[in-house]
């Protein structure tokens, strides 16, 4: 502090300078601080979205493979397993009242393995109403029939119970019903199951059955 002599009270002079200094060297810290924080969370958050987009594609790319795989393995399959279909059809033994249907059929194999453990059903179906009710099974008998890829066997099947009187002068007499007839195959091959349902129809003119115009029928 400096004292000039004079009329009246001395006048003092301070010097800020080194309080300025010391101020702007702390505001300059402060933003250096809160500049490098901002850079370190900048990068923290950059290196944690990279993160997430790589998690992200992993799983993506893992579940494509997955289904990639699955699509594979079941063309495999299907390439490889016993297609069977139903590809000839007689009656044997003209329609009698009360008499149970009997039929010979072909069964063939399209496929590349073996198909056997066979289960046959057959339902019997005497209407006028299209279109056609879902059939009622009968118990389904066991069949030692093995068929071979690319051959066919000719098996017989015989239906549970025959026509009663009413529906068979209706259907053979009159002809104001039509009769249907219904078989469900199921079986193995080395891949798994599958199974084939057909119907067919009796045609008065031919005395015989045909295969259904609606095309109801199945092959899985």
């Amino acid at each position: 502090m400096d004292s000039d002599s004079g009329a009246g009270h001395p006048r003092q002079r301070f010097s800020v300078t080194a309080t300025v200094e010391v101020a702007n060297a702390d505001e300059a810290e402060h933003i250096g601080s809160r500049e490098e924080t901002r850079r370190h969370r900048t990068g923290w958050d950059r290196a944690t979205t990279i993160q997430a987009a790589i998690a992200l594609f992993t799983l993506v790319a893992a579940s494509a493979a997955v289904r990639v795989m699955y699509l594979t393995q079941d063309t495999l399959i299907a390439s490889q397993r016993a297609w069977v279909t139903i590809d000839k059809f007689t009656l044997l033994d003209p329609l009698a009242p009360n008499r149970p249907v009997h039929v010979k059929i072909g069964l063939g194999n399209s496929g590349h393995s073996p198909a056997y453990g066979f289960e046959e059903a057959t339902a019997l179906l005497a209407t006028v109403t299209q279109p056609l009710p879902k059939p009622k099974y009968g118990a389904a008998s066991h069949g030692t029939t093995i068929v071979g890829p690319g051959t066919t066997q000719v098996v017989e099947l015989t239906t549970p119970e025959g026509m009663p009187d009413a529906n068979y002068k209706a259907v053979v007499t009159d002809g104001t019903q039509s009769l249907y007839l219904r078989i469900k195959l199921t079986y193995l091959h080395p891949y798994g199951s599958g199974g084939v349902e057909f119907c067919a129809q009796y045609s008065r003119d031919r005395e015989t059955f045909v295969v259904c115009n609606s095309g109801d029928g199945r092959v899985w």
